[in-house]
């Protein structure tokens, strides 16, 4: 599977994941060994050889169980990670544009087409005016990959455009209106910072 960003037609595959979760599955032995010998220094008594085999067989199948138990986590975990990283790029896309957070880096809009917006007493901000594209981005799957994107069957109600086309429209500008990227710049932001998310995940799933 592979994280798609719909409207640029980036996908995000997740090595980061796997590299993660390499250097955790060898970080187990280590991990269970040191529990094993805590255990044993608390139990052991002055006659050792006495208690040589049996705990050293408490040791194997404890080592078994725990591997076990966590080579199943690490496995659901990367099952798992796309469909949470493209939620995660969905919510940052919108947190931009509620936000504004590349205004800076938008053209302005149009004088005379922001002050009708205020007139009619609609959302001032870039890409917000009555909510309708701000609503439509979501997260689906489609094939193999978890989309993040707008509706594909969901019409613009004032113009009548298909959000898919929307979207494009104002990422990538037309003859009569300049580009505005906010989703090429979200999914970078997510590159960038991937290790950042790869961490989160872990945590949230109670593995780091």
């Amino acid at each position: 599977m592979a994280v798609k960003i719909q409207v640029s037609g980036h996908r995000y595959r997740p090595e980061k994941l796997k590299n993660e979760l390499k250097k955790i599955a060898q970080q187990i032995p280590k991990k269970i060994a040191q529990e094993m010998e805590q255990k044993v220094k608390s139990h052991i008594s002055d006659n050792i050889s006495e208690y040589a085999n049996l705990i050293q067989r408490f040791m194997i199948d404890e080592y078994k169980k725990e591997f076990a138990k966590n080579v199943i986590k690490l496995e659901n975990a990367e099952k798992g990670f796309d469909r949470w990283l493209a939620g995660e790029m969905t919510e940052l896309v919108k947190k931009v544009i509620q936000e504004q957070r590349w205004k800076s880096k938008w053209k302005p809009l149009n004088p005379e087409y922001k002050a009708w917006k205020i007139r009619k007493g609609l959302d001032h901000r870039i890409f917000i005016a009555y909510g309708y594209y701000l609503d439509s981005i979501k997260t689906y799957q489609s094939g193999q990959d978890w989309v993040v994107g707008v509706d594909p069957f969901r019409i613009h109600i004032k113009t009548g455009i298909r959000m898919k086309k929307l979207a494009r429209y104002l990422e990538y500008g037309t003859s009569k209106m300049p580009p505005r990227p906010h989703w090429r710049p979200a999914y970078e932001y997510v590159r960038k910072h991937i290790d950042r998310y790869v961490k989160k995940y872990l945590r949230e799933k109670k593995i780091v």
